[in-house]
C-alpha cells in the first residue's frame, strides 16, 4: 500500500524533473526495477489495483447478468426451448434459428444492460475509488509530509472527514 505510493511519488517526480528522456523505454524501466527492487518490485502496487478492480467487475458482471437475466424472463428472449429436460428418453425441441428482429431486440437489450451495467458500476465503486486515488496521488506528492500510511490508511481518513 505504502509502496504503492512511493512509487507513485517516484514517477511523478521522474516526470517532472524531465528525467523520462534518461530512460530507454519498458524493457530498461523493468531492468532497472528488477535491479533497484527485485523481482517483486515489478508487481509494487498490485494490492491497491486489485482492491479497486474487484468490486468495480464484480458489480458490473453482477448487474449486468441480472438485468439480461431479467430482460430475458420478461420477454422470452433468451428462454431455453420449451420441453422436458434432464430426464432420459425424453425429447427436447430443439431451439428454432433466431429471426432477424429477436437477433436485433437480443442486441440492443445487451447494449441498454452493459451501458446500464456500467453506470451501476461507476456510481457503486468507480467514483468513491477515483476520489481515494485521486487523494492518494495527490498526498504522495505533498513536499509537507504525507498525510497517509497507505490505502488502509487513506480508506480510513477519508471516510473520517465525511
Amino acid at each position: 500500500s505504502s509502496s504503492s505510493s512511493s512509487s507513485s511519488s517516484s514517477l511523478s517526480t521522474a516526470q517532472r524533473s524531465g528525467s523520462r528522456s534518461k530512460q530507454g523505454g519498458f524493457l530498461s524501466v523493468m531492468a532497472d526495477t528488477i535491479r533497484r527492487k527485485g523481482f517483486s518490485g515489478l508487481y509494487e502496487g498490485l494490492t491497491p489495483w486489485l482492491v479497486f478492480s474487484l468490486p468495480r467487475s464484480a458489480i458490473k458482471f453482477a448487474t449486468f447478468e441480472f438485468l439480461m437475466a431479467r430482460q430475458s424472463r420478461d420477454t422470452d428472449l433468451g428462454a431455453a426451448p420449451k420441453g422436458r429436460r434432464g430426464r432420459r428418453n425424453q425429447s427436447v425441441k430443439e431451439p428454432q434459428q433466431e429471426s432477424d428482429s429477436t437477433s436485433s431486440l437480443r442486441l440492443r437489450a445487451s447494449f441498454l444492460c452493459g451501458g446500464a451495467a456500467g453506470a451501476m458500476e461507476w456510481g457503486l465503486a468507480g467514483t468513491p475509488m477515483q476520489n481515494i486515488s485521486i487523494k492518494m496521488l495527490h498526498d504522495a506528492n505533498r513536499s509537507d509530509g504525507k498525510q497517509f500510511k497507505g490505502l488502509a490508511s487513506a480508506v480510513y481518513q477519508i471516510w473520517k472527514r465525511l
